[in-house]
């Protein structure tokens, strides 16, 4: 698993909060409202996956459906949902 260490900064100078994010090959500084909508994607995409593991499973098991059709109802089904997402 992928080393993640969140911290919190506050800018001496400029009084502004911010999170710094570091991973193996870099960090990232955010701001408040950058951070928050990095953790509403997260948490939508843990959400994502989860129905996608369900789709997968259920069409396999359940409806004994092959691989190459299970991609495609996968497939059709992510850009259903990336196009239902609101954007702002």
């Amino acid at each position: 698993m992928a080393f993640i260490n969140v911290t919190t900064l506050y800018g001496r100078d400029n009084k502004i909060p911010m999170v710094q994010i570091e991973v193996p090959d870099g960090k990232a500084q955010l701001s408040v409202e950058e951070t928050e909508d990095l953790a509403r994607n997260l948490v939508h995409a843990a959400e994502a996956s989860m129905t996608d593991a369900f789709l997968i499973e259920f069409l396999r098991k359940e409806l004994e459906i092959e691989d190459p059709q299970v991609w495609g109802v996968i497939n059709a089904f992510r850009e259903w949902r990336e196009a239902k997402i609101a954007k702002p």
